[in-house]
């Protein structure tokens, strides 16, 4: 039986088709968790044809890519790793007799290079990053001719082993008649250490994010409750790359007396519903747990350092729902999927969106009976601005009906534009468009192209940099231009002729590229803030008259969109005076 794509995956496996037709050879494609990257990579490979790399950095990825291509690709056979491999997560429907009929098939099969095994003869490798990254290993792969490269969480790609591998399999067999396309897939493209993908990948092929999915229906709604602990404070946490530190956090946790008080939430709010925990250590996970059995409700727990049986045997018992509620450290934040969990705790605070988006979306897939997932976040309610929230996350920071879980996501995202459009600051017409780009991290200011009256959306970068453009090019169809304005009037395009999604993933990807830090950013802090003087005069200086409540990120939009109109008015009139 293959695989059967869902119309959003059809449409980003078109957009990578194309991007590669105009000489792009290495694309980023961006999904939140639950929409199935897996499968479209697993197809792309298929259509492609030839044969392909899959690079992961976890057992557990490794054997869900084997298991996609097994359900893709039901003529090939798997060899005994590969089998193995989708054994471990309870795949056995896939691998019941594939091995049997390695030998009467003629396709090449799925195989499997990690550790000890070496299946470097077949078709379809799903390879450990961290064996083929040693010499030895490496020169063996790099011998391979590949037709396409594939890097699961590629937020990981920039890291000294991946790069290590990617330029040996793929970097060097770049030529002028083409070479191997290299293909990334991540729900979270923005990284702790700052470092943009784009050095690695050319361009953002597609983008569908969760609030997105769960918009169009292929996510469950999430709704969010924080849980105040009045002794837990992040100000005296320590930071190290960009986050709080795994040992600080937990400390003060244990401290706050957390267990305690997640066990009393969770009997208030969630006391029916699936629950996977997580924590910043192994001792909160193991007390959390030990706290749960302590009130007779039936749970586990799961670190890095839990033997790879006993960890199968855990996840099964919560699979089953023989176990309510299973604590984790630092194992399931990648590569989990269980649709049924109905209730996710956050008790390891972090600064990073992507972190807390990898939590958030273990409880993001649908599942029948299963209507939202309850948020519980412990760690949330503190003084620390820059800590992640769900609020934070989709920009309804100052929504009290939000961080109350009195309102869920996509009811708070329906609401907010009902208000900009109340408020003038976002025309009825353009609701659409809007919900497409708000999903964005980048903060695009809506405008009207001053020559042809059609919507279109900024991005200034300041300084000597230029605005970056999407104009769509006539009302009521999905067509855009994206390109680039700079300070001395001059253009240059970027992109044109293309759906509004391919046009934002090249612009996306230019600010990234070139943006000048916190300010392209839609989740800055600054943003949530009331307007500094600095951007008051500002606004007297384009006589702006700030509305009630406006926030510093909403004026800093007026002021961006007025700057724009008028750079376009300065640009019509430079092009009147020309004979």
């Amino acid at each position: 039986m293959t695989l059967t794509l869902r119309p959003y995956q059809t449409e980003g496996l078109q957009r990578v088709e194309a991007a590669e037709a105009r000489g792009v050879r290495s694309q980023l494609g961006v999904a939140a968790t639950g929409l199935g990257k897996t499968i479209m990579f697993v197809e792309l490979i298929r259509r492609r044809g030839g044969r392909g790399l899959i690079l992961a950095h976890r057992d557990e990825l490794i054997a869900q890519a084997v298991a996609k291509v097994a359900e893709a690709e039901p003529d090939r056979p798997l060899t005994p790793a590969a089998i193995r491999a989708v054994d471990s997560i309870g795949r056995h429907d896939i691998s019941s007799d594939r091995l049997r009929r390695h030998f009467e098939l003629t396709r090449g099969p799925i195989g499997i290079v990690k550790a000890q095994d070496n299946d470097l003869g077949a078709d379809i490798i799903v390879a450990s990053v961290q064996t083929v990254s040693r010499a030895k290993r490496l020169a063996q792969l790099a011998a391979v001719p590949f037709r396409t490269v594939v890097v699961d969480e590629a937020h990981h790609a920039l890291a000294d082993t991946y790069k290590r591998v990617l330029w040996q399999v793929w970097g060097t067999q770049q030529a002028d008649d083409g070479g191997p396309l290299l293909f990334g897939v991540t729900a979270t493209p923005e990284r702790g250490d700052g470092k943009g993908l784009g050095v690695l990948f050319d361009e953002v092929a597609f983008n569908y994010d969760i609030l997105w999915g769960i918009r169009s229906g292929y996510l469950a709604d999430l709704r969010a409750r924080q849980i105040v602990l009045a002794a837990f404070d992040t100000s005296s946490l320590k930071v190290r790359a960009g986050d709080y530190t795994e040992g600080s956090s937990g400390a003060a946790l244990l401290s706050a007396g957390a267990p305690g008080h997640i066990v009393a939430a969770w009997l208030t709010e969630a006391p029916e519903r699936k629950t996977l925990v997580f924590t910043p250590t192994v001792e909160m996970a193991k007390q959390t747990a030990e706290a749960f059995v302590h009130h007779d409700i039936r749970a586990g727990w799961v670190s890095g350092d839990t033997p790879q049986q006993e960890r199968r045997y855990l996840l099964d018992q919560f699979r089953k729902g023989e176990l309510r509620v299973l604590v984790n450290c630092a194992v399931l934040m990648e590569g989990y999927d269980e649709p049924s969990i109905e209730c996710v705790i956050i008790a390891r605070p972090t600064k990073l969106q992507g972190t807390y988006v990898q939590m958030v979306g273990r409880g993001t897939r649908r599942y029948p009976g299963k209507d939202d997932c309850l948020v519980l976040d412990v760690v949330g309610a503190t003084t620390a601005h820059s800590l992640v929230t769900i609020p934070s996350l989709f920009g309804f920071s100052d929504d009290a009906e939000v961080r109350r879980g009195r309102k869920s996501v996509a009811t708070a995202a329906r609401d907010h534009e009902r208000e900009l459009i109340a408020a003038g600051r976002l025309a009825a017409r353009d609701v659409e468009l809007f919900k497409r780009l708000t999903t964005s991290t980048i903060a695009w200011v809506g405008t009207t192209d001053v020559r042809s009256g059609n919507p279109a959306y900024v991005r200034p970068l300041g300084g000597d940099h230029p605005t970056v453009t999407l104009i769509q090019r006539e009302q009521g169809r999905d067509e855009w231009v994206c390109g680039l304005v700079w300070p001395d009037g001059r253009k240059q395009v970027l992109i044109d002729h293309t759906r509004l999604e391919s046009a934002q993933g090249v612009a996306e990807d230019y600010v990234r590229k070139n943006g000048v830090g916190q300010l392209a950013r839609r989740d800055a802090a600054w943003r949530s803030r009331p307007p500094t003087e600095r951007l008051l005069a500002a606004a007297a200086k384009w006589k702006i008259t700030p509305p009630s409540g406006c926030t510093a990120g909403e004026l800093s939009e007026l002021i961006d969109a007025k700057a724009a109109r008028a750079q376009q008015m300065k640009a019509a009139k430079r092009r009147a005076r020309r004979p």
